[in-house]
């Protein structure tokens, strides 16, 4: 299975919270994963929320940043090219979805299309990509 994980999905695979297990399994059963560049400082943005929030301390950030460097070396990254950017305009205006989300839809397409499971936890997001077409997981919001 080809996965595309948007920042949602990778945040669950750095802190412990409901549906990490859920990641962890799609993540170790995944023949590739995808994400989108963008993914990176929305990922150090979630973890640095969780610490100011106290939802984690500096030991468990620390850890989970280590881990995102860990884990970001085992992704095929999809740039925000010109082309992802135009996609992303189309499908933000088709789906009314939110810039963010829009670009990693449009990520998921660039990165195999149908042929992608979009890994999320946004139900906006999973509700867009079901209806384009994609695979989602995990089909909580469908």
């Amino acid at each position: 299975m080809i996965v595309y994980l948007d920042t949602s999905a990778l945040v669950k695979a750095l802190i412990e919270e409901e549906g990490s297990e859920v990641a962890a399994v799609l993540w170790s059963e995944a023949d590739g994963i995808y994400s989108s560049r963008l993914a990176y400082p929305e990922a150090r943005a979630a973890l640095a929320a969780s610490l100011r929030g106290n939802r984690s301390n500096i030991q468990q950030h620390r850890e989970a940043r280590t881990e995102l460097e860990r884990r970001w070396m085992q992704l095929s990254i999809v740039e925000v090219s010109p082309e992802v950017a135009g996609a992303a305009g189309e499908v933000a205006e088709e789906y009314g979805l939110g810039g963010y989300d829009a670009v990693h839809l449009a990520s998921a397409f660039a990165s195999g299309g149908g042929d992608i499971t979009l890994v999320t936890w946004d139900r906006d997001l999973a509700q867009a990509g079901s209806r384009a077409g994609l695979g989602v997981a995990p089909a909580l919001h469908l």
